[in-house]
């Protein structure tokens, strides 16, 4: 056969896809002339592609159809694994169920981000389906979303908004007074309330001391080791000296 012996059977028309002529995209195979957009039949590539109910679209039209907060949604609610689901890998025994696909995650692929554990490939943006890492990483209501999308869709003003409106973190909402203090004003990364005795001030804003990181590598910073880049909605992304020169970021062309 000219294109080469073996193949799998095409996710779409079923027939054997060859080497030379397999799309992957989520762990599923096609011909590339079978990789198609559900909606308006266009032929995409993997990296124009998004999922939404094991059926493939274009990026214009998963947004035109309003899937990213239709799978949002789907992702949030929380799902249970199969009982008495208890296997051996070659990943070592053990394991918990990860927060997306509910199947059991090893220790040698394990994500932990904010107490959950995740696949490596299952930890992705809840938005835009970007595989992300734990330093760029948010969560809002049990949810990971990247950096950007966080930003974009404004659910830094949204946490701090929830977290002010249960009184998270206050001494009326619980009865009691915080090992730190009282008052507080809300962390500029995760949105809960910083208390004096854990305060990291830099550039006028408020982080706790483990949420003190460097944007790019996730290295713990003090205010002294950190440099400091404006965004032109008034937010710092803060980086340490190291990464700071590497990415050219100390460039006489660069805003601070």
């Amino acid at each position: 056969m000219p294109l080469g012996g073996g193949g799998t059977p095409c996710k779409i028309c079923d027939k054997t896809v060859y080497p030379a002529e397999t799309v992957q995209f989520e762990k599923t195979i096609y011909h590339a002339d079978c990789f198609k957009c559900t909606d308006c039949s266009k032929k995409i590539t993997p990296a124009g592609a998004a999922q939404f109910d094991d059926k493939v679209y274009c990026h214009m039209c998963f947004k035109k159809n309003n899937f990213s907060q239709k799978q949002t949604k789907q992702t949030w609610v929380a799902k249970e694994a199969p009982a008495g689901e208890v296997k051996k890998s070659r990943f070592g025994g053990g394991g918990n169920p990860c927060k997306i696909c509910t199947k059991t995650v090893y220790p040698a692929e394990t994500v932990l981000f904010e107490k959950m554990v995740f696949h490596q490939d299952c930890f992705k943006c809840s938005l835009c389906e970007t595989k992300i890492t734990v330093s760029n990483a948010n969560q809002f209501e049990g949810a990971v979303i990247c950096k950007k999308c966080f930003k974009s869709n404004g659910y830094t003003q949204k946490q701090v908004k929830t977290a002010a409106g249960t009184g998270t973190g206050t001494s009326s909402s619980s009865g009691k007074m915080s090992k730190f203090g009282g008052g507080g004003n809300p962390c500029k990364v995760c949105a809960k309330t910083v208390y004096s005795a854990e305060t990291v001030s830099f550039e006028k804003q408020v982080y706790h001391a483990d949420c003190f990181k460097c944007q790019n590598c996730s290295k713990k910073l003090t205010p002294s080791g950190a440099e400091g880049k404006k965004q032109d909605d008034g937010d710092v992304d803060v980086y340490c000296k190291k990464c700071w020169g590497e990415l050219g970021l100390n460039r006489a062309d660069v805003k601070k």
